[in-house]
């Protein structure tokens, strides 16, 4: 009985520490990203920007991070997650320092475009450390864990930041951000356990590439990956940028209005990102699988989203709740897909799902503020029906990728495109 107690106090202790310095990372991911929002009155106060250029440097954000994702599921591989994501932090502590110190643009672009690098792997590291040392029963709860503290950061990254820049510049928070930056990435790499031979280096670089082009090119990646990508993306690229402006140019909400409510949104997507993984778990002992409480939440998303862009103001904030606390679950897309190859791709399958997220949240956020500039600005923000036209579109891009998914079966693909065969023939004749 002794020993049994000692085993699980030793297993209790491994987790710990194998999940604290990827957790705390993540944290501090999802804080840089989500920043944005608060942020944003005091950008364009600052630097007169218009909306296609916030929309510009909320996303370069993301088009570096996802420019990452290729060589990280590479260096994952071959390098292990210890040694990958403590020298990628770096990259984030100098682009924060950069970013503290911004008086053009581009200089904005340039450093948060270094923090996206910087924190490219705090999630996908923790992912490929956990299949390395965790079965794959433990997973989807596991990385749930992990989420939790990313919705964690979500919500510091509102009302908190809002009251600490009634005492500090934002200049002064990015100096802030980067000494802790720096204390995570120490973190990583003294407190997470290290395999006796991390990575694995005997393979060619080249054959470890190819390796992805292959993945690329299996049916069984695309089974869920447009519906998750399109979900995970517009849910990150609404909450880490849009959701502020939205309260205020449409709902009307003075600053500290919008700092509150963006923080019970974020509550949302914490609850989100624990619910996602335990509810997975929890049902699958009643024969439900993680797949389908994936697509399930993405249905939910969907429609919310789709209230949202057709209510416009009259949908409140309890709609931007249940979208926020849907979104998260399109993240159990990662669990689903490292089961599907083997271990040794782990790295490479799902940084290239990444990727696929990021280059979306990229265009979405750019293109949002696009269609938002096709409507002349308001004395007091931009004008709300830009902002239902660009959601409306979101809608209807999400709708169509659930359909995808919907239909991606064999024997549907082959009977749609019999059935196109056969409408062109006719019109021929």
């Amino acid at each position: 009985m002794e020993r049994s107690s000692g085993i699980i106090e030793n297993k209790f202790i491994f987790i710990s520490k194998l999940i604290f310095p990827f957790a705390f990372s993540f944290f501090i991911s999802v804080l840089y990203r989500t920043s944005t929002s608060v942020l944003s009155p005091y950008l364009i106060t600052d630097f007169s920007l218009s909306a296609a250029d916030l929309g510009l440097v909320g996303s370069s954000y993301f088009i570096a991070f996802a420019i990452a994702q290729p060589p990280l599921g590479v260096a994952l591989d071959r390098f292990g997650a210890r040694r990958t994501l403590s020298i990628l932090l770096l990259f984030a502590v100098c682009g924060s320092l950069l970013f503290s110190k911004a008086y053009l643009t581009w200089h904005l672009i340039v450093g948060r475009g270094l923090i996206g690098i910087g924190v490219s792997g705090c999630l996908m590291a923790a992912f490929k450390a956990y299949k390395e040392w965790l079965t794959n029963e433990e997973l989807p709860l596991v990385n749930s864990y992990q989420a939790l503290a990313g919705g964690l950061g979500a919500i510091i990254a509102t009302q908190p930041i809002h009251v600490a820049l009634a005492f500090i510049h934002w200049r002064e928070l990015f100096y802030i951000l980067a000494t802790i930056t720096f204390i995570a990435a120490l973190l990583v790499y003294k407190m997470v356990p290290q395999k006796s031979r991390e990575g694995s280096t005997g393979e060619p670089i080249r054959m470890q590439f190819m390796a992805v082009v292959h993945i690329a090119r299996s049916a069984k990646f695309w089974q869920i990956t447009p519906a998750a990508t399109m979900v995970q993306a517009s849910f990150i690229a609404l909450n880490t940028l849009w959701v502020g402006p939205w309260l205020k140019d449409v709902y009307r909400m003075d600053i500290s209005e919008v700092a509150f409510s963006l923080m019970i949104i974020s509550i949302a997507v914490c609850s989100g990102y624990f619910l996602n993984g335990l509810i997975a778990h929890k049902l699958r002992l009643f024969g439900i699988s993680t797949e389908s409480v994936c697509k399930a939440g993405m249905v939910v998303f969907t429609t919310a989203l789709g209230c949202i862009g057709i209510l416009e103001n009259k949908a409140g904030v309890l709609s931007w709740v249940l979208l926020m606390l849907s979104g998260p679950f399109s993240l159990l897309a990662y669990s689903l897909l490292v089961i599907m190859f083997e271990k040794n791709l782990a790295g490479r399958v799902i940084t290239l799902y990444n990727f696929m997220v990021f280059v979306t949240v990229f265009f979405i956020q750019w293109v949002t503020g696009i269609i938002i500039n096709l409507w002349p600005p308001m004395d007091s923000g931009y004008h709300p029906q830009g902002y239902q036209a660009a959601f409306l579109v979101l809608f209807l891009l999400n709708a169509a990728m659930l359909l995808w998914m919907v239909l991606y079966k064999v024997e549907s693909i082959l009977w749609l495109t019999n059935w196109c065969g056969r409408k062109l023939s006719r019109l021929k004749g």
